[in-house]
């Protein structure tokens, strides 16, 4: 289609109110709008007869596609897509462009006529949250959910660490990991999450051979521009081996709790008995002597079970804040 820019009131228009810029079918630059050279740091009179590649990557500008999208162009192909560009100084810049070839009168194209809307900020800062998401599915297990609680997607560390395979899951409600007291005590679990409250904590699973599994994870709700809630996802980190071990350890210190009191209870009934038995005695003094001894031999016993159980409790007592 012909369209015949120069002087006409939509060429006025777009120099004075949009960032574009007009080459030749080979990639020359023709001329420029102030709003592009100000998003580029540059004056027209520098760049002017000077090729697109001085806003390129060298490597990029070498490689083989670069060449074929200036061949497209003058063949009559457009091109709209985010392009990563340089200005003079240096300074990386992201654009959203597009690229439109412009035809003579014998539909011939004649010029290459591109507008642009700088997105640098928005494109490092998406970046940014694409690595961090990238960090996240690399070490923790990930599972995506509608705001009713039915799986959308998982991660292959959600699939590692509950054991099911990704199919076996999409569909399915969450209810499937858990316990049935769990809706019980926490009835309005869904209905939190799907009007944007966000939820975090140590929740105990059920995996795919029915074993307990425990996770530290957060539940986040995922809002459209409007604010309602489209998804919710959650991150856990299988924390069971931790849980398992603090739970063996509590077992053990109860266990040494009630054998110590035990044996502290057997001292003191010994003690009481031989106490009455050496004060009302009226045997011989080789007789008091032998239950004198015992007493101070069970004394002795008491007072060290007593310090032993100090010394385990030290010892062996876990870090209970670790499992708060």
């Amino acid at each position: 289609m012909y369209i015949n820019l120069l002087n006409s009131p939509l060429y006025s228009a777009l120099l004075n109110h949009t960032a574009c810029i007009f080459f030749t079918p080979q990639g020359v630059i023709k001329h420029a709008s102030q709003a592009f050279l100000k998003v580029m740091g540059c004056r027209l009179e520098d760049i002017q007869g000077q090729h697109h590649r001085i806003f390129c990557d060298a490597a990029e500008a070498q490689r083989p596609e670069y060449q074929q999208f200036w061949q497209s162009l003058a063949s009559g192909e457009s091109h709209h897509g985010r392009f990563r560009r340089f200005k003079e100084n240096g300074e990386e810049v992201w654009l959203e462009a597009t690229y439109l070839p412009i035809y003579s009168r014998t539909g011939k194209v004649t010029e290459i006529f591109k507008v642009a809307n700088e997105v640098t900020q928005s494109h490092q800062e998406a970046q940014h949250q694409d690595a961090l998401l990238e960090a996240l599915h690399r070490s923790m297990a990930v599972i995506e959910f509608s705001p009713e609680g039915y799986i959308l997607d998982v991660n292959q560390n959600f699939e590692s660490v509950m054991g099911y395979q990704k199919a076996e899951l999409i569909g399915k409600h969450h209810q499937m990991f858990c316990r049935p007291n769990f809706y019980r005590q926490q009835p309005n679990f869904w209905q939190n999450l799907a009007i944007g409250e966000f939820n975090k904590g140590r929740f105990e699973r059920i995996d795919a051979q029915g074993k307990s599994v425990w996770l530290e994870a957060t539940y986040n709700p995922v809002k459209d521009a409007s604010g309602t809630v489209i998804e919710v996802v959650k991150f856990a980190s299988d924390i069971t081996p931790l849980v398992e071990k603090a739970n063996a350890t509590s077992g053990t210190i109860s266990s040494a709790q009630s054998s110590t009191s035990q044996i502290e209870r057997t001292a003191k009934d010994s003690l009481d008995h031989l106490d009455e038995m050496v004060k009302g005695s009226e045997q011989a003094a080789q007789t008091l002597a032998k239950a004198q001894e015992l007493i101070d031999a069970l004394h002795k016993q008491f007072a060290k079970h007593k310090c032993d159980y100090r010394i385990y409790r030290q010892d062996c007592q876990p870090n209970q804040s670790t499992f708060s």
